[in-house]
Formats: C-alpha cells, structure tokens, sequence
C-alpha cells in the first residue's frame, strides 16, 4: 500500500540546488536566516546507517492490514530477492535526519512503476511538503533510466467504505499528481499465506503520460494480473516453499476471478478526478481543470564558463601591465630590482586568478 510522506516545508528562497551522490538525492533550499534540505536516499543493505531507523517508522506507521513482513524487507533491501522486477527502498529524510520510508517495484513486463509505501512519522505530515519530498522520489527513477507506462498505487478502505484520515490525505494530493482512480473493484491480495486480514477492498490510482476519462475493460484487467502475479507472486515466491506458492496462486486466481466477474457487463472503466468533480471552481470550461502542474523539477543545466578564454584575457593583461610598468620605472628612474619585484607579484596574481578558474566547479 501507498501511504502519505511529507515534511515540513516552507517556500523555496533564493537557491535551490539538486545534488546526485550515487544512490542519494538532496534537495536544499534556502532563505533569510534558514536552510532546509529534502533527501531521498535508496538503500541498498541493511547495514546503513540510514536503514533501521527508516524500517522503524514504517513498523510504526503501517496498520497490520497492509504491513508487509519487515524481515521480507530486509530481504529486499539486501539485494536478494530473485524476480525480473527491480525493487527500490528508501530512506527518507529530512533536516539531514530521517523521518520515513519508501517502497516501490519497476514490474518490467508490464512497464508499471508501483509504489508499495510511502511513509512519514506523524508530526511530518504536511501536505505542502508532499510535494517536493515527492518530486525527488520520482526524480530518482528519471535520472536511472527507469522507463515506466504506468504509475500505480493501492488506497485500501480497510473493511470499510469510509476511508481512513491518512488515505484521505494521500487522495487529496495524488489527484493534484494527476493520479487518477479507476473506479472498478479491486482487492488487496493476502500479504502472505493464510493472512485473511489482509484480503481488504482496496481502489487502484494510476497516473498517465496521456489524459484519459476510461479504459478498456481489458486494460484494466491486465493491469491487475500483472500486479497480482508479476508483482505480489513474484514476490511471495521467494518466501513459500513450492507447495505453499501453489496456495497462494490459487488465491490469486480465485480474486482475480471475483474481480472478472464483477466487470463481465462493462466494456470499459471510468477514471476519476475528484478535484475536477468536488470543486465547484473546476469545469470543462475552465483552464485550470485543464493545466497539469504533475512532475518532478528536472535538475538545473550549470552554464559553463569560458575557463580558456579567460585565462587568455588574463596572461594579455599580464603582459599589457607589465610593459605598462617596465616603461613607467623607466620614466621614473626605478631600478631593474624594484620592477622584478613587481613582475614577479602580478605573474603570481596571473597564475592564482588562473587556477581558480579551472579548480572551482561552479
């Protein structure tokens, strides 16, 4: 399951500067009087530092419904789960300390980015600070290549059709993501064998390159098998011994046939966009309905500076000072020691200026 990250934020001053440190992404932002940096970090053992106390928040986050097993995460986190798919954890942190964690899967035969959890210790939700904490997770899969159709996650109702405050809070700012909700029936498969509580009615959101009000049937249905076997299975498989993968397929299938079922009289799925219909300021008429503002900030092109030109300014007026001074001692009378001296000073002045420009990087 998709739950809410955010951080607490406030309006990006005068500088912004995105930095890649191999597998992190900070984001620092700074004002008058304060600083603040937004970092995503993957973590790739459990022996970071960062990990524990990510995997923390999530144990204490996540209601038992929708937890997956911290020791299958662990598992993951290390690199040992045998699937074509790609799995990607996160530390998330903020101010340099961290406050949550994310998980998602690149279900490579379907081309789906799914985001398993995204989660934040409770007196970091913000939803103004979803959005930049947000914009450099899906940063991460740009700068990697990872090429997706698809972006999909799971809202649960767990056992109820009145949705919790924290899901109602993930609705309200993946809408503004242009995430839209199929409204078709789904079901979160058991986390595991024999973990009914689990089974819960859950939505599918899913987010489009292209704008859509429908999809076909089928669409969705494919949708659906590929995460129910090439992402929970897939899974699953590295956990079970072979008969119990057998038991838990056959779970798969009989929900799978249940949501066939449910959907044999239509041709096509609706996709809803509850800003669009709950606000009374959007319509078909009106731009803003239209304008998408979804997307992470790409990371800023750094001008480079005409170091060699410089340089060459730089000996010229060497040299033009140098005649200057050698004719001006002349006129005065100064000695031939005075001038070195004073040659000698504006070489190293030629050679420092020249240094620094090819050693600063910015």
């Amino acid at each position: 399951m998709y739950r809410a990250a955010t951080i607490d934020n406030e309006e990006s001053g005068d500088e912004s500067k995105p930095v890649k440190m191999k597998d992190n992404y900070l984001l620092s932002t700074r004002s008058i009087g304060m600083e603040q940096s937004y970092e995503v970090k993957r973590l790739t053992s459990t022996k970071d530092k960062l990990c524990m106390p990510a995997i923390n928040i999530y144990a204490q986050s996540m209601s038992s419904d929708v937890r997956t097993s911290t020791n299958e995460i662990a598992v993951c986190i290390d690199g040992k789960i045998r699937s074509r798919n790609q799995y990607f954890c996160f530390a998330l942190c903020y101010q340099r300390v961290v406050i949550g964690y994310a998980q998602a899967a690149f279900i490579s035969k379907g081309k789906i980015l799914f985001i398993d959890y995204f989660t934040i210790k409770d007196e970091y939700k913000k939803n103004g600070i979803f959005y930049p904490l947000f914009s450099i997770f899906l940063l991460y899969f740009s700068q990697n290549n990872i090429y997706y159709d698809y972006i999909v996650t799971e809202i649960g109702h767990q056992g109820s059709t009145k949705i919790d405050g924290d899901s109602a809070f993930l609705q309200k700012v993946l809408f503004v993501e242009d995430f839209l909700s199929i409204k078709a029936p789904y079901k979160q498969p058991e986390l595991g064998l024999y973990k009914e509580e689990t089974n819960i009615d859950a939505n599918l959101y899913i987010r489009f390159s292209d704008s859509l009000s429908s999809i076909p049937k089928s669409t969705y249905l494919l949708l659906v098998k590929h995460i129910y076997y090439d992402h929970y299975l897939a899974w699953y498989q590295n956990f079970l011994t072979k008969d119990e993968v057998d038991i838990y397929k056959k779970h798969l299938d009989q929900t799978f046939a249940a949501i066939q079922q449910k959907l044999t009289k239509v041709d096509a799925v609706n996709l809803l966009d509850r800003v669009s219909l709950d606000c009374k300021y959007f319509s078909e008429c009106c731009k803003a309905s239209q304008i998408s503002t979804a997307g992470f900030a790409p990371l800023p092109v750094k001008k480079k500076r005409l170091r060699w030109l410089s340089s060459i300014l730089v000996f010229f007026a060497v040299i033009t000072i140098s005649v200057f001074l050698y004719h001006l001692t002349r006129l005065l009378h100064i000695s031939n020691e005075v001038f070195s001296g004073i040659f000698t000073a504006t070489t190293a002045l030629a050679l420092g200026v020249t240094t620094y420009l090819f050693s600063n990087k910015d």
